[in-house]
């Protein structure tokens, strides 16, 4: 148990630190607004960093719960990172896909029955929603879309994608899996109690998590950006390898 209590301790305090030395960089980090890859690369580094400092600080409180679900939102947004700072053309794509959403949404909207977002409904005429699929038809002809997956493959994060992405996939669907944690069994078997507040249940691996998904995002926009190298990320990679061996 005090293993155990300890090892928790250290990936606090590590997630911590890559957190801390992930934000030292950002004045480092000049944009060239003539640059649209490196634009949308460090968009995605300041949605990462603030995904996975909301995703400690539910952890930190025991939310293990929302913290996961946070977690996932946060590895999505690292492996798109990782895709643009490879590759300049995926931006077309990552528009494409954008496009794409927001045409489902104005569809979506069309269908609400009269009398519900009145106001809204009168500005999406039909001839906004044909621009809009015609453009997308157009662009769709010199650019492919890519799923979530394709992109975790292409930046050797598959594995991230079917471990943890999906693990933490449970809490954003509120899968039976997740469901469960917010019941408390007797030793029969049987349901004794509700999970009401938080569990406090020890949290390593999601602190992990947090740590690895930083760092790798640190990793790919320094590499892009040319950043300088810095030892203390050294320092907190092994460290964090040390802690997964552990685990």
């Amino acid at each position: 148990m005090h293993k155990t209590s300890t090892t928790y301790q250290e990936c606090l305090v590590l997630a911590d630190r890559s957190l801390a030395l992930c934000k030292n960089y950002r004045n480092q980090i000049q944009i060239p607004l003539t640059d649209e890859q490196k634009l949308h690369a460090v968009a995605f580094y300041a949605k990462l960093l603030r995904d996975l400092e909301g995703a400690f600080l539910l952890l930190k409180q025991g939310m293990i719960s929302q913290g996961r679900s946070l977690l996932r939102i946060a590895i999505e947004c690292e492996i798109l990172l990782a895709r643009v700072c490879l590759s300049a053309d995926f931006c077309e794509s990552y528009l494409l896909y954008a496009e794409s959403q927001r045409l489902k949404l104005l569809k979506g909207v069309q269908q609400i029955k009269t009398g519900d977002f009145d106001e809204v409904r009168s500005v999406i005429t039909k001839e906004l929603v044909s621009q809009l699929e015609t453009s997308i038809e157009a662009r769709r002809e010199q650019s492919k879309q890519k799923t979530i997956f394709d992109c975790a493959s292409a930046v050797n994060l598959g594995t991230v994608y079917n471990t943890a992405y999906r693990l933490f996939s449970e809490d954003v669907h509120s899968n039976i899996g997740a469901i469960k944690s917010y019941l408390r069994y007797g030793s029969e078997g049987n349901v004794a109690s509700i999970n009401w507040e938080p569990t406090g249940e020890n949290c390593r691996a999601e602190l992990s998590e947090v740590s690895r998904s930083a760092l790798n995002g640190l990793s790919n926009i320094g590499l892009l950006y040319k950043l300088a190298a810095n030892e203390t990320y050294s320092i907190l990679f092994k460290e964090y390898q040390r802690l997964e061996d552990i685990s």
